[in-house]
């Protein structure tokens, strides 16, 4: 073997350099384990002052000191041989993927349409919004960016409309000349929404690296311009949920007093009962007059701020008061009429009111105007949408909610709106933010703005401080808090005061709030369009599944290739284990995320890696048994056998290529994993299996290839595989043509990825009936959602489209909180494993890509078969065996579905095992046509069918043990890794078994139909 020296040097260079690697695992665990120790020691003797702590409150307190003890010691160094901290190392380490340590995975979409809208100044031209709306509808179903829509339907709504007198205006002349064609509008357009998404990234990059999350992963997606955001270990998904999602639109503005806008609000509220009800009110208020009061409704505020507080924080008191206020004649209207139609506003919202010293009812201070329970604030936003109540109000009057409720009561505010609808100050100015405390020690947010901010802000308060008037610090459409200015503020600060009985919240809402001001507001909203979250209990049992079919799987290859090769099934192994050492190295140094898929991969690579060393040692064994030397037989195995080895082992690169460039998440991650793993087998089994042959031949021990039970397995192998291909594809036929029937009758059981909505998985203290769950959620979800058992039999798989047209903050929390209701009357206790949620915005678009990746898939293999073998034959045949594959996998799926106890749902994972069939068969069939070429080519003249069918049986060994020892690697998995991925894994099971089958018993057909038999066997 030449350059033996370079290759041992090259060797013991990448050793040391995964072991450097890995190292930083090693580091990182034990100062873990030390951390969990501490926790431990901290909840013992907590249980030890309270001896009821239960199970949950013992694991709760020990994790909250093991992460304490992390992060206080983040900075410590923990490596010293290379001087590392704990958080370097973290960094450095092999890092868990969610589905093996828990956490929360989504994808977020930067609105287009409503940038546009912010861009246009909320146009109101007819046609721009008209063009907006069809761009909306026509981009659900196109390939096409939203500008390209948006431009298209533009012009086919206003053939000879200006875009320019859209967009241009006083404040972006420059960006939008008058002057500038449609043409240059779209352009700048494309350059906005481009920079928006950049802007997007950049912004929540800041906000999550301040977020404390170790390892997160933040990445633009490719072709989509959608964002990516892995957050490993999170806990709190509300919160994640709103700091991804908020805009931090902040916002300051002045506002009515209360006792400008009540006189308003009830002669609104009166005209809309009598034009929608007429007569009820009158009715109502004839029937209780001898009951109402006689106190002057229009009184005027004398007392201070501190009771209208008292007012707020006593609203369900108030509510019992005798005043002849309209909500007391609408109480006292019950009895008779219904009180929604009597006062439509004043029914559901306590006006804001206090009672004096003297008993009396007064208007309290300040700029909010009532209190209402959060249940009630969808009808009272109706009623104030409604245009008759809009009619009776001041035009720049806008009332919006605080941003959240004290003992489930909500506030309203009266806002004054401008002239052009912009705020007089907005948080751009605003130059730094942080957390402190007040006077009364609440904790605050206190902001400091730059010098125009810090002008406007000094004109405004010192008009306010005048009038005795409020200013409203607005973020996100909800009021932080209206204080009432008492002086000027010359320099530019300020802050937001946060509610909530709960420090911690507090610490939590206020740290967020400041890192939000600081990172800056998103340009563009973003919504989360495709949501996974994976419970840290699965994540464990994921890590013990995927490490213990791991270990059975390596220990059956080895043993299996002793017993099969005798020494040199040894060597093999230990190939094979450098190759799984360079593996975890090579991920290591990559900083790739692993996850149960990627373990899958590495499993995967285990069957693969040994495909190598079996066509070398079937190709040995020939030149032996043909009486040559071991040195010679080594020599000519080695170089016979490399041409199958680089095509079976490129076309499944290929596949696995295409997989990182279209596939997200576990799928990419599954990729990588077999790109890398590819690369090292190769390395392995080419170079280290014959420096280890090389260094025993020298040392003169005696090498063996096969066993006594293995030796002359497959040697005299003489099947008719040519003259039975009728049989083969008889067979063939008759399995897709009940798939076929199947596939237009049954259909499939396609996942959320491709149809939207929302899928849970739920675990159960005891064994549940599906049609039980069902029955129990069709009620609160509208419609019975399907529900699915997996694994053991109190694990569900529940699927919904409930409330997934909803993209507010709330929503998700909303849904989670149905199902627990829902499934409340069951009484079995439950606890959520995992959950996801696709918006069908983005579904449409991963079945699009779905179905490109595997058409280019197809398309590389077939150019590459081509231009390889140089006949279009061979192309046409790998690419009918592929085709034969995907029919049947497809078959199976379509007839099966329902009735295995694991999920065949079509989704993402089940592209990314089609993906991997196809370069596996592939892989097969290569190894097939290269020895079919080599007959052909040495054999002239030798009848085509006699050539073909001994290339096929030469090749038999070779095929069977490659697919046997792959089959079995996966079979592990299937038994072994947990139930997450075993429908991924079935059908990586059946494309093990059906492309076997294809490469010998259709491909090699079907180039035999197509062939020329007067040129084909000239090769």
């Amino acid at each position: 073997m030449q350059n033996r020296g370079a290759i041992w040097l090259f060797t013991i260079l990448l050793a040391i350099a995964c072991l450097y690697q890995i190292s930083f695992s090693f580091v990182t665990s034990g100062f873990e384990k030390e951390a969990t120790q501490f926790g431990k020691l901290k909840a013992d003797s907590a249980r030890i002052a309270n001896p009821n702590l239960s199970s949950d409150e013992y694991d709760e307190i020990k994790d909250g000191f093991s992460e304490k003890y992390l992060k206080d010691n983040s900075t410590k160094e923990v490596y010293p041989v290379f001087g590392y901290t704990y958080s370097e190392c973290k960094e450095k380490e092999i890092s868990l993927g969610l589905d093996l340590q828990g956490g929360m995975s989504v994808t977020l979409e930067v609105s287009i349409p409503e940038m546009l809208v912010a861009l246009s100044n909320d146009s109101k031209d007819p046609d721009f919004n008209k063009a907006l709306e069809l761009a909306k509808k026509r981009h659900l179903t196109s390939s096409a960016n939203f500008i390209t829509e948006f431009r298209k339907a533009y012009d086919e709504v206003a053939p000879n409309g200006k875009l320019a007198a859209v967009f241009s205006n006083r404040d972006n002349a420059t960006k939008f000349p008058r002057t500038a064609s449609n043409a240059d509008i779209i352009k700048t357009l494309e350059l906005e929404a481009k920079s928006a998404i950049d802007n997007v990234e950049k912004i929540l990059r800041n906000r999550i690296d301040k977020f404390g999350v170790i390892q997160p992963t933040i990445q633009k997606q490719q072709y989509t311009g959608r964002i990516l955001i892995d957050l490993p270990g999170v806990k709190d998904k509300a919160r994640v949920r709103k700091v991804l999602q908020s805009t931090a639109n902040l916002e300051f503005w002045e506002t009515y007093k209360n006792e400008e806008i009540y006189a308003k609000l009830d002669a609104a509220d009166k005209a809309m009962s009598e034009t929608l009800y007429p007569g009820v009110r009158a009715a109502a208020e004839a029937k209780n007059k001898k009951d109402a009061g006689a106190t002057d409704s229009t009184a005027t505020a004398s007392a201070d701020s501190t009771k209208a507080d008292t007012a707020k924080n006593s609203v369900e008191d108030l509510l019992g008061a005798t005043d002849s206020s309209k909500s007391d004649t609408a109480k006292a209207g019950k009895n008779a009429e219904d009180p929604a139609k009597i006062s439509p506003l004043f029914h559901a919202m306590r006006p804001a009111i206090y009672q004096d010293e003297n008993g009396g009812m007064r208007l309290a201070p300040g700029c909010a105007v009532g209190y209402a329970a959060v249940s009630d604030t969808d009808k009272i936003n109706a009623v104030i949408a409604n245009p008759v109540f809009k009619a009776s109000l001041p035009s720049d009057l806008r009332l919006l909610w605080a941003s959240k409720p004290s003992n489930n009561v909500i506030t309203l505010y009266a806002i004054k709106n401008t002239r052009d609808g912009k705020a007089p100050l907005d948080g751009s100015t605003i130059v730094n933010a942080a957390v402190d405390y007040n006077q009364r020690n609440e904790v605050e947010v206190t902001m400091k703005m730059n010098s125009e901010g810090a002008r406007i802000w000094s004109d405004l308060t010192t008009k306010n401080a005048k009038e005795k008037g409020s200013i409203a610090i607005v973020l996100d459409e909800s009021v932080q808090s209206a204080p009432t200015v008492n002086s000027p503020i010359p320099n530019g600060s300020s802050s937001i005061s946060m509610g909530g009985a709960n420090r911690a919240e507090q610490l939590n809402e206020a740290t967020d709030l400041a890192n939000i001001l600081k990172a800056g507001a998103l340009p563009a909203p973003a919504s989360i369009v495709d949501e996974a979250i994976v419970g840290p209990s699965l994540g464990a049992e994921n890590i013990s599944a995927g490490i213990f079919s791991f270990l059975v799987a390596l220990t059956v290859i080895v043993l299996y290739m002793w017993f099969y090769y005798n020494t040199a099934g040894l060597v093999a192994d230990i190939a094979l284990v450098a190759s799984l050492f360079f593996i975890v190295g090579s991920l290591a140094s990559l900083q790739a995320a692993l996850t149960l898929p990627g373990i899958a991969g590495i499993i995967l690579t285990i069957g693969i890696s040994v495909d190598a060393n079996v066509l070398i040692y079937e190709r040995v064994k020939e030149e032996l048994h043909l009486g040559k030397t071991l040195k010679e037989a080594l020599n000519l195995g080695y170089k016979r056998a490399s041409s199958a080895i680089i095509d079976g082992n490129l076309t499944t690169l290929l596949t696995a290529i295409v997989l990182t460039a279209f596939g997200t998440g576990p799928i990419r991650g599954f990729a990588t994993t077999l790109i890398i793993g590819i690369l090292c087998s190769l390395f392995s089994a080419i170079f280290i299996s014959r420096l280890i042959f090389s260094a025993k031949r020298f040392e003169n021990k005696n090498i063996k290839f096969s066993t006594r039970f293995t030796e002359n397995l497959f040697r005299n192998a003489n099947f008719d595989w040519v003259g039975s291909r009728k049989y083969y594809y008889m067979i063939s036929a008759v399995v897709i043509t009940a798939g076929l029937i199947s596939m237009f009758t049954r259909g499939f059981s396609y996942g959320v990825d491709f149809t939207g909505g929302r899928t849970y998985t739920v675990q159960f203290e005891k064994p549940i009936v599906p049609d039980e769950v069902r029955t129990s959620l069709a009620t609160p979800f509208g419609n019975a959602p399907e529900v699915k058992t997996i694994g053991g039999g109190n694990q569900l798989k529940i699927t919904t489209n409930y409330l997934i047209e909803e993209n507010n903050e709330s929503t998700d929390a909303k849904v989670e909180q149905t199902l627990t209701d829902g499934l409340a009357p069951l009484n079995n206790k439950f606890k959520l494993l995992e959950s996801r949620k696709v918006d069908g915005s983005i579904s449409g678009d991963i079945l699009k890509s779905a179905m490109f990746s595997v058409g280019f898939s197809l398309l590389i293999i077939f150019l590459y078969i081509f231009l390889r073998f140089r006949k279009w034959q061979f192309g046409l045949g790998a690419l009918a065996a592929l085709f034969h594959d995907i029919f049947l996998i497809l078959s199976v799926f379509s007839l099966c579905h329902g009735y295995l106890p694991f999920s065949m749902e079509i989704d993402q994972h089940f592209i990314a095992a089609l993906l991997t069939i196809l370069g596996y068969s592939i892989n097969d069939t290569v190894v097939v046509f290269d020895r079919i070429r080599e007959y052909l080519r040495d054999k002239v003249g030798v009848d085509q069918k006699t050539i073909i069918n001994n290339a096929l049986n030469s090749t038999l060994g070779r095929t069977l043990n490659t697919s046997f020892t792959t089959f079995v690697v996966m079979l592990m998995i299937f038994i072994f890794g947990g139930d997450s991925i075993r429908g991924f894994v079935f059908a990586l099971l059946l494309g093990i078994a059906i492309g076997t089958y294809s490469s010998l018993c259709v491909a090699t057909p079907v180039v035999v139909d197509f062939g020329d038999k007067g040129d084909f066997t000239k090769g």
